[in-house]
C-alpha cells in the first residue's frame, strides 16, 4: 500500500467514516440528580484495544447526554465518567451497529438497557450489581468495626481480604450462570473480558450461532485468541521459574540502548548489575527513580543499573528517560521480545541484581527497600 492510501485508510478508521453497511450506534445517559457527573467520555478502541480510535466527550445537562455514530461493524470501548476533575473506573462495553445502549445511574450502580443486545447485556449487569452492592455493605461493616477499640485489626484485614477473593469467585460464578441459562445471548460477549481465567469457560457456553455467525462472533474470536495467548505465557513462566531465580545463571540478552547501540548483558560482566523492569506508564516505577538516583550516586563505580523498558513505543521511552534525567544505561525492549518471560517476570517494577559472574543474586518486585537494603549489605562497609 503506497503511503496515500495509508494515510487515506488512517483518516478513514480515525473517524469512523461511513462504509457499505455502516449503521447508527446511540448512547443515552441518565445520572442520579445531583450525583454530581458532569461529563462523559466514551472511547472507541482499535482491535489490540492499544488506542483510540475515537474519543468523545459528552456533557451532561440536568443529567442526561446522548451520542450518536456510525459503525461499520461491532466495536469494543470504554465509557467512563466524570465529577470535576475526578474520574471513574472506565466500564468494557460493545458497540453494535444498529443498536440503541441506555446507561442509568441508579443507587445500586449503573444500569444497561435500550436495544435487545443491551437488554441481554443488561440482565447480567443486574445481577453482579446485587454482588457489588452486598460488597460495598460488608465492605463498610468491617471498615466500622475497626473503628471500635476492641476489635482486633489483623483479624478485620484477614475478613477483608477473604470477603474480596469469595465477591471475585461469586462474580465470575453469575456470569458463567448467565451464560449457561442464555446461551443465544449475543449480548453474554460483553462480560467475556470480565470473566478472568474462566473466559474460555464463558464461550464454551456459548451456542454455535453466538460464537461463529453473530455480529459479535469477531470480537469473541479474539477474546479467545487473547485468553490462548495468556494460558500459553503462564505456562512459558511457570517454566521460567523453574530457571530462573537466586543462585542460577541470569539469561543473556542483546538490547538496543538509548543511542541505538547493541547491548548485551555479558559486555558487564565483572560488576554487578541491577537489571530495572519498568515502563513510563507504571507510577510505582516513577516513584522508584528518585531513591534509585540516589543509590546510584551513593555506590558510583560500585555497580551499574540497566533499565528495561516495557510495553512502551520508543517514544514514550526516551522521553520518559529524558523527562525524570535517569542517568544509568538504558535499553529498550519490543513488544516481540520473550525477555520479561525469560526472567518470569510478574509486576513493574521487578528489580533483579546480577553478580560479577552473571548469576542472580536478588529478586526485588515492586518498589521496595529491600532493594536498597541489599545494595547496602554489599557495598555498604
Amino acid at each position: 500500500m503506497n503511503t496515500t492510501r495509508k494515510l487515506a485508510a488512517t483518516a478513514c478508521a480515525l473517524t469512523l467514516c461511513a462504509v457499505a453497511g455502516a449503521q447508527d450506534f446511540s448512547l443515552k445517559v441518565s445520572t442520579l440528580a445531583g450525583g454530581g457527573v458532569d461529563r462523559c467520555i466514551l472511547m472507541v478502541m482499535n482491535e489490540s484495544r492499544t488506542e483510540p480510535l475515537r474519543r468523545d466527550t459528552l456533557s451532561i445537562v440536568d443529567g442526561k447526554a446522548e451520542l450518536s455514530l456510525e459503525l461499520g461493524e461491532v466495536r469494543e470501548g470504554v465509557v467512563s465518567f466524570l465529577k470535576g476533575e475526578a474520574s471513574t473506573m472506565g466500564m468494557y462495553l460493545l458497540l453494535v451497529p444498529s443498536e440503541a445502549l441506555t446507561l442509568t445511574e441508579t443507587n445500586e450502580g449503573w444500569e444497561y438497557g435500550g436495544s435487545q443486545f443491551y437488554e441481554e447485556a443488561g440482565a447480567v449487569k443486574s445481577r453482579l450489581n446485587t454482588l457489588e452492592t452486598a460488597l460495598r455493605q460488608r465492605i463498610a461493616a468491617l471498615s466500622g468495626a475497626k473503628d471500635v477499640e476492641e476489635a482486633d485489626e489483623d483479624s478485620l484485614e484477614r475478613l477483608e481480604q477473604e470477603t474480596y477473593e469469595a465477591f471475585r469467585k461469586d462474580y465470575v460464578a453469575t456470569i458463567l450462570d448467565c451464560a449457561r441459562e442464555n446461551p443465544d445471548a449475543e449480548g453474554m460477549a460483553m462480560w467475556l473480558p470480565y470473566a478472568q481465567d474462566e473466559t474460555m469457560s464463558v464461550v464454551g457456553l456459548l451456542s454455535d450461532r453466538v460464537r461463529n455467525e453473530s455480529r459479535v462472533a469477531p470480537v469473541i474470536q479474539r477474546t479467545v485468541d487473547e485468553a490462548q495467548a495468556r494460558e500459553q505465557r503462564r505456562k512459558e513462566m511457570e517454566a521460567a521459574k523453574e530457571k530462573v531465580g537466586e543462585g542460577k545463571p541470569a539469561p543473556e540478552f542483546t538490547l538496543k540502548d538509548i543511542n541505538g547501540n547493541d547491548l548485551s548483558l555479558s559486555s558487564l560482566r565483572g560488576k554487578y548489575v541491577a537489571l530495572d523492569f519498568w515502563g513510563s506508564w507504571c507510577p510505582w516505577c516513577i516513584k522508584g527513580f528518585p531513591r534509585m538516583k540516589e543509590y546510584y550516586a551513593k555506590y558510583a563505580g560500585r555497580f551499574e543499573i540497566v533499565g528495561v523498558d516495557c510495553r512502551d513505543t520508543q517514544e514514550k521511552w526516551t522521553k520518559a528517560v529524558a523527562d525524570y534525567e535517569l542517568p544509568w544505561l538504558h535499553v529498550y525492549n519490543p513488544d516481540d521480545s520473550d525477555l520479561p518471560t525469560r526472567y518470569a517476570i510478574e509486576g513493574y517494577p521487578t528489580k533483579i541484581v546480577i553478580d560479577p559472574d552473571g548469576n542472580i543474586a536478588k529478586v526485588v518486585v515492586g518498589e521496595s527497600e529491600d532493594f536498597y537494603d541489599y545494595l547496602d549489605q554489599l557495598f555498604g562497609n
